[in-house]
């Protein structure tokens, strides 16, 4: 088990189609569904939370990635103070997707994934 890098999150994004979805208990949620094999992946939304405060937890998934910004990612320099994240938006039908930099401040969810074979995509 490890917390997905931004590399494994580019790979999910370029070689999956997203859908919104509901599981088989009703959750709401976006699903991955492999363009390369037959495999499935469900994220639930989950939104994030800035202080006391919950947002959109009705229309986003976030979460948290390996990274520290500078990792390769965004700057050359360390910043540890942001790190990487999966964001996925549902907004009138539109869906908006990619990996991005964030405050370490916000609460996301963590999400580790294990590894099947070359990235079990």
């Amino acid at each position: 088990w490890s917390f997905p890098t931004k590399v494994d999150f580019d790979l999910l994004l370029e070689n999956s189609i997203v859908t919104v979805n509901h599981d088989s208990l009703g959750t709401k949620g976006v699903k991955f569904t492999s363009k390369l094999n037959v495999n499935k992946l469900f994220f639930p939304y989950t939104g994030y939370i800035d202080g006391t405060m919950k947002f959109d937890a009705s229309r986003r998934v976030a979460v948290w990635g390996a990274e520290l910004a500078g990792d390769g990612f965004a700057t050359e320099e360390q910043v540890p103070s942001h790190a990487i994240y999966l964001h996925i938006m549902i907004n009138q039908g539109q869906v908006t997707k990619g990996t991005y930099l964030i405050s370490r401040s916000f609460g996301l969810p963590i999400r580790p994934m294990a590894y099947v074979g070359d990235l079990g995509l």
